[in-house]
Order: C-alpha cells, then sequence, then structure tokens
C-alpha cells in the first residue's frame, strides 16, 4: 500500500521500501475508471427564464449527460385571417333565412413571431456547451493524500472530456 510518508529524509534508501511504494503507486493507478463512453439521457424543457442546467453521472465507463434547457417567450399573436365569404348567396339564403349557408374558410392569417429562442439557436447552443468548460483550469499539482489524488486525476480527466 503506497505511503506518501516514505521515504523518510535523510534515511538510506531501502530496496524492498520503494519497490513497495512504487507497487502501490501502480494499484492506485490501476484502480481509477476510466471513461470510455458518453451518453445523453435526457434533454428537458423549463419554463422561459429558469437557468439552463447540466448533470452528469458516470455510471460504469459511461458519463451521462441531462440537459435542462429553457424555451423561449411565447412570441406576439398573429393577426385575424381575412373572414370568409358568405357564399353565391348572400347574406340571405335561397330561403328569404338570413345567413345563407356559409362560403369556404378564409385563408390563413400570417404567422406571428418566433419565440426568443429558434431551434436553430438551441442547436447551436447545445452543440457549443463543451466550451463552457474551457475557463475551469485542471489541477496540475500532486497531492500526497492518495484519495484526494484520485480525485484530482478523475476531475482533470472529467474537464479534458468535457473539451472535445
Amino acid at each position: 500500500m503506497f505511503d506518501p510518508t516514505l521515504p523518510q529524509e535523510n534515511t538510506p534508501a531501502d530496496a524492498a521500501q520503494m519497490r513497495a511504494q512504487l507497487n502501490g503507486l501502480k494499484a492506485l493507478i490501476d484502480a481509477i475508471t476510466t471513461l470510455t463512453n458518453a451518453q445523453i439521457d435526457a434533454t428537458n424543457t423549463l419554463p422561459p427564464g429558469d437557468p439552463a442546467q447540466v448533470t452528469l453521472t458516470i455510471n460504469g465507463n459511461t458519463l451521462h449527460f441531462n440537459f435542462d434547457i429553457p424555451t423561449g417567450d411565447p412570441g406576439p399573436q398573429g393577426e385575424q385571417g381575412p373572414q370568409g365569404d358568405t357564399g353565391p348567396e348572400g347574406p340571405q339564403g335561397a330561403d328569404g333565412t338570413p345567413g345563407g349557408p356559409p362560403g369556404p374558410e378564409g385563408p390563413q392569417g400570417p404567422q406571428g413571431e418566433p419565440g426568443e429562442i429558434s431551434q436553430a439557436q438551441l442547436d447551436d447552443a447545445i452543440a457549443t456547451t463543451s466550451t463552457n468548460s474551457n475557463t475551469v483550469a485542471t489541477l496540475d499539482t500532486p497531492y500526497a493524500d492518495p484519495d484526494s489524488e484520485e480525485l484530482r486525476l478523475k476531475l482533470n480527466e472529467l474537464l479534458t472530456t468535457l473539451r472535445r
């Protein structure tokens, strides 16, 4: 088992002690899980104005992503389409009753303005999400504590994986 306090300063080198230290380090390195896959499990829609979120979990050798992305605000109401024709009978039916048969449906009114975020903008945001991790620095100084060192290495591996 690795002991970060060995070798003691000003002590003679002992081959058995050094071999045990190196074997302990190798065992720690071999125990580190390597991520070999990444998978998006869900992309959920949040109400407008909510902050976007990403949840990461590791299951075996696979990094799992869950995205929560807010929708845009609704666009304005489209204009009312023109009134349909009253038909060939005019406003009064052939039998003298008001209204006559209804005419064909009028043309559809123009489309309202799109919401705050278009599908293309959403696709672009998802495609560039990995750049969010670029400002987070890796931890480059090793730790003496084996558990802390293992966590440092895993964090660096995760940051490197996120920067595709």
